[in-house]
């Protein structure tokens, strides 16, 4: 048998040949996928509303999936569907869902079975963040929105959603279950837009609810701000220019997390956590993403001094970084991280003046009074701020 021979000719494999050889070289696989990349582009220029666009990365919908059946002559037919029942909401009804299987066929002989499943609990309303990122704003201040202090792990167990009916669920398994017979057999595994959905509601087949989570309420701060590490995950992924990326994501004891590309970043969360040592994240949120861009320094608890109920206006001091939050009872404030010390605010116009000063990178002249919470923690209350004079430094 010569390479021609296999180039050419689609060659069934026989036992008694003695290793395993493709049917198709590699030649014609390469055009092959040239040609399904070809009708993609098509059919993306054609239907441009077919297409989801999920962290840079595309995914096509089902119209542009029943496109390429018609385009490759396919049959598809379904070969089982199921109901099931997974868990109960908290009104007493079921979670119900289908669970669909569909096999494509070409015209050759050929075919590919796909599967998909849905359940009621996906058509529910997800869990928002309901503190606005600055007043009159339709920005959250936590996203995602699982690192909000009031989240509700159980929030889409409450009902049995409105959306949630016989005909919509059943239906979108049998999406799910024909892209993917579809994918499977011409579109080389390629992920549709809606099995990425089920994947972005957290819900599967195998999922039922029995007894709700329990979320253990945010610890308080130290009273320098500082806050031990409790988890560290990581999601791994290719850009559309082949290059491969980890992103970690650490979350804090006092229920804030970021996120950071930076593996140096990540071992040193996961080396504090194993330590239970406390650490001062610099956290900045940019657009819906809470970014982990390093570590501030911490004094040693030797090297603070005592200070008394009260303090006048210190020296000049830098502020390096302004971390929103909200109050037990959902009011604002602001946390103020300058080169000496950590602040609190909750008036606004302290939390502009410090915003501006900090922007513009002028030092600042911060009157505050040492105060003690509940739990008998101190904090810095700021009093007064102001720009301090042109000739000061830090």
């Amino acid at each position: 048998m010569t390479n021609e021979a296999i180039e050419t000719t689609a060659l069934p494999l026989t036992r008694d040949q003695g290793s395993p050889l493709p049917v198709f070289s590699g030649e014609m696989m390469t055009k092959a996928l040239e040609a399904y990349r070809q009708l993609q582009r098509a059919l993306d220029d054609g239907m441009p509303d077919q297409i989801m666009e999920l962290e840079g990365k595309l995914f096509r919908k089902k119209g542009y999936w029943r496109a390429v059946r018609k385009a490759f002559s396919l049959t598809v037919d379904v070969v089982e569907e199921r109901r099931e029942i997974a868990g109960t909401f908290d009104d007493g009804r079921p979670n119900f869902g289908f669970v669909i299987t569909c096999r494509a066929s070409d015209p050759f002989g050929h075919s590919a079975v796909g599967d998909g499943a849905c359940f009621a609990v996906e058509k529910a309303r997800r869990f928002k963040c309901p503190h606005p990122e600055r007043s009159g704003s339709a920005r959250t201040l936590h996203f995602p929105h699982e690192s909000c202090p009031d989240f509700d792990p159980s929030f889409q167990w409450r009902a049995l959603p409105g959306q949630a009916t016989e005909h919509n669920v059943r239906g979108h398994a049998h999406t799910r279950a024909f892209n993917r017979a579809v994918s499977n057999l011409v579109g080389f595994g390629e992920v549709s837009a809606e099995e990425v959905e089920r994947d972005e509601h957290g819900a599967s087949s195998a999922e039922a609810k029995s007894a709700p989570e329990v979320k253990s309420a945010p610890a308080a701060r130290a009273a320098d701000g500082s806050v031990l590490v409790m988890a560290g995950d990581e999601k791994t992924g290719t850009s559309e220019k082949g290059k491969a990326w980890t992103r970690y994501q650490v979350s804090f004891d006092d229920g804030t997390f970021g996120s950071t590309f930076d593996h140096a970043l990540a071992s040193e969360a996961r080396k504090a956590k194993a330590e239970g040592r406390r650490v001062l994240p610099d956290l900045k949120q940019e657009g819906k993403f809470v970014n982990l861009c390093g570590w501030l320094a911490r004094a040693a608890a030797e090297e603070q001094p005592s200070l008394p109920d009260t303090e006048p206006v210190g020296q000049p001091e830098k502020i390096l970084t302004i971390r929103p939050g909200m109050t037990p009872s959902g009011g604002p404030y602001w946390q103020i991280q300058s080169n000496r010390r950590i602040y609190v605010t909750n008036l606004e116009a302290v939390f502009q003046a410090a915003e501006r000063l900090r922007s513009e990178g002028r030092l600042a002249l911060i009157e505050f009074e040492i105060l003690r919470s509940e739990r008998g923690a101190g904090y810095n209350k700021v009093t007064e701020i102001g720009e301090a004079p042109v000739a000061a430094t830090a």
